[in-house]
């Protein structure tokens, strides 16, 4: 029978039983499918998570690339806006496929050189995009990956600009930086930071008068402090400092000792010294 429009299709007797069957093999395909999700799950996710992880990685890649030194200023420029939304889409799950890219190509050195080209030359909407972009790395689990290729001394640079929103992306991301375990725990990596004055900045700017420059520079310092070996490096520091103090007490003692012995020979009578003549005092020529 061929439909013609505007007239009603002839009743099939079947139609209820193809129905039905159709109805029964829809559940069964259903079945079949879960089944198969179920029996096959592991399967499934390492593929999904290998796709995903091919296609960051060839996506951070393609960023290295287009980021690197040898570029035009003006089209590293636009790789670094392109990179920061890209960042934006990246899911929670996908994360570490990130930090693996950052830690496995020239992604995280080439955005830190620009940066450092930008701060240096004072272009301050350029330093602000690039350190916004450091920071959503380091947030997306990036941090290690980044300090191990030199972001302390960028961001360090950067917090003691003049330029507002240069200090400011550079304190959230040295905030967001020194937040992994891996970083806090590295000496070599704290020293960067131990041996330069941005402690003091951050107290400064924590006592400014903007709520926003304030949590960032509290979350660092808050982060700094927490350092096992800057905790070591103070301790230390408080030890040293005792025993100066201790040392600097023994040659005033001494001082005042051997001043003693001498006015008391003024009047005829030597004083036995600490690791000398013990007893009773005697008179000078005395046998």
């Amino acid at each position: 029978h061929y439909y013609v429009r505007g007239t009603p299709l002839p009743v099939d007797p079947d139609a209820r039983a193809h129905a039905a069957a159709t109805r029964i093999q829809c559940v069964a395909r259903g079945r079949g499918a879960r089944a198969f999700v179920i029996t096959n799950i592991n399967r499934l996710v390492a593929e999904r998570n290998l796709g995903e992880k091919i296609k960051v990685l060839r996506a951070m890649t393609d960023f290295a690339w287009r980021l690197a030194p040898g570029n035009p200023r003006h089209a590293r420029r636009e790789a670094t806006a392109a990179l920061f939304e890209a960042i934006k889409h990246i899911k929670a799950d996908d994360e570490e496929f990130l930090a693996q890219a950052v830690g496995e190509s020239e992604l995280g050195a080439n955005l830190l050189h620009l940066a450092k080209a930008e701060i240096d030359d004072s272009n301050s909407k350029s330093s602000a995009l690039c350190l916004a972009t450091l920071t959503n790395l380091a947030s997306a689990g990036a941090s290690f990956q980044l300090a191990s290729q030199g972001a302390l001394s960028v961001l360090v640079d950067a917090i003691m600009s003049d330029d507002p929103p240069t200090v400011y992306y550079a304190t959230a991301c040295l905030q967001n930086v020194i937040s992994e375990p891996a970083v806090l725990d590295s000496f070599a990596l704290m020293a960067q930071l131990a041996e330069t004055p941005v402690e003091a900045r951050l107290q400064a700017l924590a006592a400014v008068n903007n709520a926003h420059m304030v949590a960032v520079a509290k979350g660092a310092l808050a982060n700094l402090r927490q350092s096992p070996q800057r905790i070591q490096m103070a301790a230390a520091t408080a030890i040293q400092a005792h025993a100066r103090g201790v040392r600097q007490r023994l040659r005033s003692v001494d001082i005042a000792a051997e001043e003693l012995r001498r006015r008391a020979r003024e009047h005829g009578v030597d004083l036995p010294t600490a690791a000398g003549d013990a007893g009773a005092p005697r008179q000078a020529g005395a046998p």
